[in-house]
This record gives C-alpha cells, structure tokens and sequence, in this order.
C-alpha cells in the first residue's frame, strides 16, 4: 500500500495496468485518469525548421536521406557487429546518411571509433540530441529491443531489429510484427 499517503484530487495514470496498480494500493478508482505517456506527445506537430536546426547543430544533412541505429546498452561487441554491418549497408546506398544515436547510459567513444574507420561524413555518432527531432527526420530505425523503436513506430516510422546473440529478442518487435528481424549478419545488408 505505498499510495495509501497520497492525498491528490487525481492521478494521471500511462495506462489501465499502471491504473490497476494505483486501486490494489488503495487508491480510489474515481480518482485515476488514464492519459497516456505524457512525453510521448511531443512526437507529433514537430516544428520542421527548430527541427532541422537541431539536427544541423549535429553535423546531420536534414535534407539527407536519414536512417537511425539506435544502441541499446547491450555487450558492446555485439553492438558494433551490427553497426559494421549496418554501414558497410548505408554507405552502398546513395543520398543516405546514417545517424548512431547512443543510449543515455553509454559512452559515445567505442561507436566514434568504428565510424572513423570509414573516413565518411554520412555517418554521424550522437548522444545528446534532442531524440524526437531525430526520429521526425529519419526514415528507417534500427535497434536490438530499445524503446525508441516504439516511439518511431507511433510516427510511422520502419523499424528494423537486430539480434545477432542467438538468443531471444529482448523486445519482441519483429516477433509480434511490428519491425523486420534480423537474426544474422548476412540478412543485415538485405533487410
């Protein structure tokens, strides 16, 4: 009963499991709003311009063809696998630019040094970035199960999963087909 101290008027819950939670504490069920994830709102009515600054202030082309691999704080080996892969891929591919966005809990070090081994500006490595102008760019995501698959598939964005550790997906995008899974190094190139 950790809610039984509270004293609000109302509870602004994400959803009906997390409202579920508030009732077996004892929290009245009138006084919980179910509103969705307030965050989330603001990937939708993007300002393109503010956007497109952001993204320039990155070294980022906004009128380049964008595709976003997203690092999960996983065992970096398998991380940079993928990545390989991944830009052996983009830099085949003409008017594209690949974006590495860094998980927050990360270091950006380990994922600059596989880019500057391509001697190409389309690859661009970034932690601190306003995410949502990045996923509003970009046409395709890539991910091994992080959350931001989520946020670009609520904006329409292709997401693409890799797991290339052989064992079950963290995050069953692919399997509930909602994303492309890639399970070997060989399918990345296709996918």
């Amino acid at each position: 009963a950790y809610m039984k101290h509270l004293h609000a008027d109302k509870i602004a819950a994400m959803g009906e499991m997390i409202k579920n939670i508030y009732i077996e504490s004892g929290v009245a069920p009138e006084k919980i709003a179910v509103t969705g994830v307030a965050h989330f709102d603001r990937l939708f009515n993007r300002d393109k311009r503010q956007d497109d600054a952001v993204l320039q202030e990155h070294g980022i082309e906004p009128s380049k063809r964008t595709i976003v691999f997203g690092t999960d704080n996983l065992a970096i080996g398998e991380t940079v696998e993928a990545l390989t892969g991944v830009i052996k891929t983009v830099l085949k591919m003409e008017d594209f630019q690949l974006v590495v966005k860094v998980h927050p809990a990360e270091g950006i070090e380990p994922y600059q040094a596989v880019a500057e081994q391509y001697h190409d500006s389309r690859i661009r490595v970034v932690k601190d970035i306003d995410l949502y102008a990045l996923l509003s760019q970009c046409e395709l995501i890539i991910v091994n199960g992080s959350t931001i698959a989520l946020e670009a598939m609520m904006i329409g964005k292709l997401v693409v999963t890799i797991n290339l550790s052989g064992q079950p997906t963290p995050v069953p995008y692919a399997e509930e087909g909602a994303a492309l899974g890639v399970y070997s190094y060989a399918d990345i190139e296709p996918a």
